[in-house]
C-alpha cells in the first residue's frame, strides 16, 4: 500500500488528528482493496483544498479482509489518518434532534454515531 504524507498548501490548511475542524469518516467493510486508492484521492484533495485543521477517519466494522491492517498502515503512513476499529454491523449517523428523540438522557451538541 502507497499512502504519501498530505502535504497541505499551507499552513492553514494542515490536518490535525483529534482536534481537526472536519472530520471524513469512512465506513470500511471488507474493503482493503479499494480503501487505499480512497485514502490516497481523499488526502490529496482535502490536503489541496481544504482550510482550517482536518483528519480522516477510518471506522473498520468487522471486515473478515485486511481492511483493519490497511488502516493501520495508513495510520502509518499519515499523520491525517486514524482508524477506529468496530465489531458492530452498520454505521449510524443522527442529527442531534433525532437522537434525543430516541436517547432522551444523551448529551449531544451536535451529531452521533455509533
Amino acid at each position: 500500500m502507497h499512502l504519501p504524507l498530505a502535504r497541505p498548501r499551507s499552513p492553514a490548511a494542515q490536518c490535525t488528528v483529534g482536534t481537526a475542524s472536519l472530520s471524513v469518516i469512512i465506513p470500511a467493510y471488507d474493503e482493503a482493496e479499494r480503501l487505499p486508492r480512497t485514502l490516497e484521492e481523499s488526502l490529496a484533495h482535502l490536503s489541496t483544498t481544504r482550510r482550517g485543521p482536518w483528519e480522516i477517519i477510518v471506522v473498520d466494522d468487522g471486515s473478515h479482509d485486511s481492511t483493519l491492517m490497511g488502516v493501520v498502515f495508513a495510520a502509518l503512513a499519515s499523520t491525517c489518518v486514524r482508524g477506529v476499529p468496530d465489531t458492530q454491523c452498520g454505521f449510524k449517523l443522527l442529527s442531534r434532534r433525532a437522537a434525543r428523540e430516541l436517547f432522551p438522557s444523551l448529551q449531544i451538541r451536535g451529531w452521533a454515531y455509533d
